[in-house]
């Protein structure tokens, strides 16, 4: 059988780190399954054990939980790696737990990134992963934006790269490489737990696909929108923002106003279907004048568009001594303070730039120097790498450098499955 030894996992571990620029050790989030064991030991044995840092969820979910982060350390001691096991800790919720224990996995990979000084985090999707993503995305409905599935490097909170070295090898090939190194895994029993949809799609079968066509699509849709934002877009102080689409292709202009409409908006999620093609008859319609959608005000004339937040239910918060704030989603506001209570509010020409205040006395006073930094939308919280480049002129508007780039140079290399 070809690659019955598993080698191509060590291939790709090796591939990988001739392709990958930062000298920094490397963090991999380890479960103890065979996916992410069998990526912690490949790529201990190309990069060497003081090179990576294996990295634990424990999320308290399970019973067996605890156990399965000491064995993960047991392992990573006999490998010579670093081993952490992170705690998900307080109150969790009745329903979404699969959600919510994946929101609080990615952050505490990304605390650890950040305070151990982590070159990137490592994690072991495999083409399966990526090929029941695309099924369930496909039975969903997709949107204009097209379905490139899971990406191969992912930057979160401007901060931290996720990278995927493994997304075209299969299951298989990964354990015949464990086999192979004489290596065992844990079995999560959620992975037969038919409640949720994954396990359904995985049961049902679905089949690899290649991605690279798309991947270079988006890629370039997000270059080309980046160069009309970067030429033709604008922001002023009252956070409002200015398009020009004359002479625009269509296609250009619509994503440039869904990517402006995104940053001014400030919303968690993009705009659904429904939203967009209310924009997209918007920009086709020369006489159009007033839209609001996603938490947005557009005005038109002619082929010139302004676009800024609504004044609508700006937040209304307040930032304990010494902690930040992601207000409104769309500035995060530090509390440098380590004794005042910070209150935040909407002001300005439209109510929807920050002013930040203490109470002294019983009198709200307003305080001068904001330390508010203006971000770029859903890009600033999760930037997949196809869209660096319209990021980085979102990053230009809001006068701040480009996002850091992907350190992994190859990641291409992970479109077609094996």
């Amino acid at each position: 059988m070809p690659g019955a030894d598993g080698a191509s996992v060590l291939r790709a571990a090796a591939r990988f780190l001739d392709h990958f620029t930062d000298s920094r050790r490397i963090g991999v989030a380890v479960s103890g399954g065979s996916d992410s064991t069998g990526l912690l030991s490949a790529l201990v044995g190309a990069a060497g054990p003081d090179r990576v840092v294996a990295l634990t969820v424990d999320h308290g979910l399970r019973r067996e939980s605890a156990a399965e982060a000491r064995g993960v350390a047991e392992l990573s001691d006999r490998l010579g790696a670093h081993h952490e096991t992170l705690h998900w800790l307080g109150g969790k919720p009745k329903t979404g737990i699969q959600a919510a224990a994946r929101a609080a996995r990615y952050d505490l990979l990304s605390d650890a990134a950040r305070r151990l000084d982590l070159a990137a985090i490592l994690t072991a999707h495999t083409a399966g992963d990526q090929a029941e993503t695309l099924a369930m995305r496909n039975a969903r409905g997709i949107e204009s934006e097209g379905n490139t599935g899971i990406p191969p490097a992912t930057l979160r909170d401007e901060t931290v790269w996720f990278l995927r070295p493994l997304l075209h090898l299969s299951r298989q090939a990964i354990r015949r490489h464990l086999r192979a190194a004489r290596l065992g895994w844990v079995e999560d029993p959620s992975n037969m737990d038919h409640t949720f949809e994954r396990v359904r799609v995985r049961q049902a079968g679905v089949d690899a696909q290649g991605l690279r066509s798309s991947w270079l699509i988006r890629t370039e849709r997000a270059k080309r929108t980046g160069e009309a934002i970067a030429n033709r877009a604008s922001r002023n102080e009252d956070d409002v923002f200015a398009l020009d689409m004359a002479g625009l292709e269509r296609d250009v202009a619509l994503s440039c106003l869904r990517t402006l409409v995104d940053m001014a908006g400030g919303r968690d999620r993009g705009l659904d279907r429904h939203g967009v093609e209310r924009l997209a008859e918007f920009a086709g319609t020369p006489g159009a004048s007033r839209l609001t959608v996603g938490r947005v005000l557009l005005h038109r004339r002619g082929d010139h568009i302004t676009i800024r937040r609504e004044r609508r239910n700006v937040a209304q918060s307040a930032i304990e001594p010494g902690d930040e704030l992601l207000w409104d989603g769309r500035y995060r506001i530090a509390n440098r303070n380590r004794v005042e209570r910070v209150a935040v509010s909407g002001a300005g020409q439209y109510g929807i730039l920050p002013e930040l205040s203490v109470r002294k006395e019983g009198i709200e006073v307003r305080i001068e120097n904001l330390d508010a930094t203006r971000i770029c939308g859903r890009a600033s919280r999760l930037m997949p790498v196809f869209e660096k480049s319209r990021a980085d002129a979102l990053a230009a508007l809001a006068g701040r450098p480009g996002f850091g780039a992907c350190p992994w140079t190859d990641w291409m290399s992970v479109s077609e499955p094996e």
